[in-house]
């Protein structure tokens, strides 16, 4: 029996390889292999555990997830090199059986099925008994119709949000504070206005719009007092650099009787020292206040455009959420139109018009704990599942029409 299973998996591992395009199996946690090595008389059969590795009797754990079969072998005589057992040692590992393949959700029997080369969403489901949109009962129905109608509720609600964010918006475009209105033309087109407190929305919403007015009143009024208290300070310093414009002039010619004074002997030389550093002090203070002057200009250019590109994020902010809620309301309007279809259909109760409708169908999601899966965007019935997948089934009200 042993033998004969190992030919099989041997086998299998071909095929698998010749559907895979030649690329090398790689394996994962749930695969079960056969391991021969130096100085052990007989064969062990060891499991890929959750973590990747297989435990060896001495050795511990070595993680090989994820590796080719020779990889594996490299990784496991790396470890028993490392850990003294043997200086070149000799290792062969034979892949006994694949990890098997987990299905899950809306199916007849969930559970573990069996994985064999070839593999797709479609076999995986057969195995596991088929989906339940067939065995659909009155209840089932019922359910479905309720959650449609849920769904309804939500694109009303949705949709009515939708409206009070565009007038809200277009409120904040407008050059004068004009209040947060409803263009009446959009009323209408809320299926169910009696279930959505439209009102209260645009009360809410005008609250907003009062609170982003004051807040943007009280920020104009500090940059304007801001640009303003920084104008004075500049032309402050430039009295100040007028006053010290006539100090410099000043102590130049005190300097310069000072120098003619020390030619003549009649000026000593400390005096002459004291002129010299009052000139300089008076340059030097001069140098100061024009520096001032220069970041008093850079403080008020600041001020001025963080309050140009205050006011232009605003506006884009608010074109965005026009542009969103328009979007919003024509998305919401045919999740609506799409609900109401479908509720006319589960209405009749019966699982034959439902199945016939196409208004459910099956979802899938593969989750694989491989780290070389990439996630696959659509997944049908004859997309590849691999060792160790989990598969979930879920029957959805279809939004398309399209069933998987």
């Amino acid at each position: 029996m042993f033998i004969g299973f190992r030919l099989f998996g041997f086998l299998g591992i071909i095929a698998f390889a010749s559907v895979a395009g030649a690329e090398e199996y790689r394996l994962a946690p749930g695969d079960v292999v056969e391991v021969r090595r130096s100085g052990a008389d007989e064969e062990v059969s060891a499991i890929v555990d959750a973590n990747g590795q297989i435990r060896l009797i001495d050795v511990g754990g070595i993680t090989v997830a994820d590796l080719t079969l020779d990889e594996a072998e490299s990784m496991v005589e790396a470890e028993l090199v490392a850990q003294g057992f043997f200086v070149d040692p000799e290792v062969s590992l034979m892949l006994v059986s694949y990890a098997p393949v987990i299905v899950a959700g809306d199916v007849l029997n969930p559970g573990i099925v069996e994985f064999f080369p070839g593999m797709t969403v479609s076999s995986a489901l057969a195995m596991a008994g088929g989906s339940q949109v067939q065995g659909l009962t009155r209840t089932e129905i019922l359910r479905l119709r309720s959650m449609v109608e849920n769904d309804m509720k939500v694109a009303n609600l949705n949709l009515a949000r939708a409206v009070a964010d565009l007038a809200y918006h277009q409120a904040r475009l407008a050059d004068d504070p004009v209040p947060v209105t409803v263009d009446p033309a959009l009323r209408p087109g809320i299926p169910a206005p009696g279930l959505v407190n439209l009102d209260g929305m645009i009360s809410e919403r005008q609250s907003q719009l009062d609170a982003l007015r004051e807040r943007t009143r009280t920020l104009l009024e500090f940059w304007e007092s801001e640009i303003a208290t920084i104008e004075n300070q500049r032309e402050n310093f430039d009295a100040r650099i007028s006053v010290q414009d006539e100090i410099v002039a000043s102590t130049a010619e005190a300097l310069a009787a000072a120098q003619k004074l020390s030619q003549r002997g009649l000026q000593t030389a400390s005096n002459l020292s004291a002129a010299e550093q009052r000139e300089a002090d008076a340059r030097s203070k001069v140098l100061e206040l024009e520096a001032a002057k220069i970041n008093a200009t850079r403080a008020i250019a600041s001020a001025q455009r963080e309050r140009v590109q205050y006011l232009a994020a605003q506006r884009q902010e608010a074109l965005d959420g026009v542009n969103d809620a328009r979007e919003q309301i024509a998305l919401q309007t045919i999740s609506y139109e799409e609900a109401v279809e479908q509720v006319s259909i589960l209405s009749s109760g019966s699982a034959a018009a439902v199945v016939a409708s196409q208004i459910v169908g099956l979802e899938f999601e593969i989750q694989s704990r491989r780290s070389d899966s990439d996630p696959v965007e659509e997944i049908t019935m004859s997309t590849p599942v691999r060792p160790g997948d989990t598969l979930l089934v879920a029957i959805r009200p279809l939004e398309d029409g399209v069933a998987n």
